[in-house]
């Protein structure tokens, strides 16, 4: 992949092994050819989801930011938390324990 500077959603979608180094290209081109061509923006993952590289539900599930906690280090490496998933699962584990007792 050329030197392109990767956008967090591309970093999202990249860690998770769901695009390929050349699809981020392509993607992050046809962007860039939407904007050029004044049609406003379009979002990361409908680019994928128009292309037919995965699935609307998936780009929809990866895109919404509700569900991670995007932490950059300092070497700038992305992590993906499941902030929401996690607190939810410790909350029903709680529930359940307390309705053991």
């Amino acid at each position: 992949m050329s030197k392109l500077t990767l956008n967090v959603p591309s970093k999202i979608f990249y860690k998770a092994s769901l695009v390929s180094p050349a699809q981020i290209e392509v993607v992050l081109r046809d962007q860039m050819r939407y904007r050029c061509l004044r049609l406003g923006e379009i979002q990361f993952g409908e680019v994928l989801a128009l292309r037919g590289w995965l699935r609307r539900e998936t780009t929809n599930f990866f895109s919404d930011e509700s569900l991670f906690c995007i932490i950059e280090d300092e070497k700038h490496h992305i992590r993906a938390e499941w902030s929401n998933t996690l607190a939810i699962a410790r909350l029903k584990f709680v529930v359940r324990e307390n309705r053991s007792l």
